[in-house]
């Protein structure tokens, strides 16, 4: 019996990698119209796929990376709907397909088979896949801000809560040494930053990929301060490297952004 469920999980990464791929590829190409309840249907599953993984006494904290492959799902979705060229759309998703497997990999030799486990390996893949899960996302909720005016404050409210979870998420990955409730706290003061730093972007004269990717890179500088500073580790030389890592992303992104 113990075997036979370990092989079920050994199966399980692939497994789901797989459905996304199907599920998103008939959703785009033959039932569009249906992408909202496939996807959901998808994201649902795949959590509760996951949650095999976590079928163990000491891994009660572990509930955030349901959390995650479900927002990393619904976010993809979202985008998936703005891409307008076929092979954009099927190349997008390979890409997820691929980052689906490899987070659930990941979770699997942590789990079950730490010998080949690569040290931080899981915190890595988790903290990439909140900086995709926040850029497509935010590109997605300016999409739909300017093609079908969506109510504002619902717009900023996702926002809020999103960027709760994910800031919460980030804080409890890197390990910061604070209680629950003070993390939830220092949460609030990057999100408000971002709430208005969303609204304001509304009114620029780029497209939502550049208001996204450039919102994404302004929230990765501002919750890596907070971070190490949470941590006391921020020094002159980590503040000097964040600003010139983010300044050079944003003055690329803007030389090549294409103005509406």
């Amino acid at each position: 019996m113990i075997v036979s469920l370990f092989i079920i999980k050994r199966f399980i990464p692939l497994f789901t990698s797989f459905l996304v791929f199907v599920f998103l590829l008939s959703a785009t190409f033959l039932f569009p119209s249906w992408i909202f309840f496939l996807f959901l249907s998808l994201a649902i599953f795949s959590s509760l796929l996951l949650n095999l993984f976590l079928i163990k006494e000491n891994l009660k904290n572990f509930w955030f990376f349901l959390i995650i492959l479900f927002l990393l799902e619904t976010s993809a979705v979202l985008f998936l709907i703005f891409i307008q060229q076929p092979i954009f759309k099927t190349i997008f998703i390979l890409f997820l397909t691929f980052f689906v497997w490899l987070f659930l990999e990941a979770i699997f030799r942590f789990l079950y088979r730490p010998r080949v486990y690569i040290p931080y390996s899981l915190e890595n893949i988790s903290l990439t896949l909140t900086l995709l899960i926040i850029f497509w996302f935010y590109s997605s909720f300016f999409a739909l801000k300017t093609f079908f005016n969506l109510s504002l404050p619902i717009l900023l409210s996702l926002v809020f809560l999103i960027n709760l979870l994910i800031i919460y998420f980030i804080f409890r990955q890197t390990k910061v040494s604070l209680e629950k409730k003070i993390l939830i706290y220092y949460s609030f003061f990057p999100n408000l930053i971002v709430l208005e730093l969303f609204y304001a972007f509304l009114f620029l004269p780029t497209t939502f990929y550049i208001n996204g990717l450039v919102l994404t890179i302004l929230f990765f500088l501002m919750i890596n301060f907070l971070k190490e500073n949470l941590s006391t580790l921020l020094t002159e030389r980590t503040i000097k490297k964040y600003l010139a890592l983010a300044s050079f992303l944003l003055i690329l992104t803007l030389i090549l952004a294409k103005w509406r």
